[in-house]
């Protein structure tokens, strides 16, 4: 086990070293603030429209969270 926390913090260490950390921190913060305000509006343009039902309000939801998980994976990925 100190084996695995010991090249997990050398790899933390050489990622900060080149900056790759800082810049993938930068990029995933920018991900979640594009996404929160992406589903802020499209909770409040949906508003405007006549109100779904209660199924159909939770399948949206739905659908947006999966696809903010596959782009959360994707980046965790790259």
């Amino acid at each position: 086990m100190r084996s695995i926390l010991v090249v997990a913090q050398l790899t933390l260490h050489e990622a900060a070293r080149r900056r790759v950390l800082a810049a993938s921190l930068i990029c995933g913060l920018a991900f979640l603030v594009l996404y929160a305000i992406g589903l802020y509006v499209i909770v409040h343009e949906s508003a405007r429209h006549p109100p779904p039902s209660l199924i159909q309000r939770r399948m949206m939801l739905n659908f947006l969270a999966m696809a903010g998980l596959y782009a959360a994976n994707f980046l965790t990925l790259l």
